[in-house]
């Protein structure tokens, strides 16, 4: 798990490609994952808490990953849609 991290746009890039991803409580991550992050976020940095996640994921059920990943990516899509930013940012500039 990144230690120092800023947005998260490789957590966002992979759970668009169809990854759940865990990530630690830092930079932007919570932002990331908002309602979510109780379920996604970790908030230390003990490796056999993170291994017992990680296998949790990693070993649900199909039907179950799907669904979670539905969830995901539809909130991080409603989230940091492209246009919606841009837009924001030009009102602001």
């Amino acid at each position: 798990p990144s230690s120092d991290e800023g947005l998260g746009l490789v957590l966002i890039e992979g759970i668009a490609c169809g990854a759940l991803a865990l990530a630690s409580r830092v930079g932007g991550m919570p932002e990331v994952f908002g309602d979510l992050a109780h379920e996604y976020i970790l908030e230390d940095s003990d490796p056999q808490r993170w291994a017992l996640r990680f296998l949790q994921v990693a070993t649900c059920d199909v039907s179950h990953r799907r669904s979670e990943w539905i969830r995901l990516d539809t909130q991080i899509r409603r989230r940091f849609d492209g246009s919606k930013q841009w837009d924001k940012m030009i009102r602001v500039v």
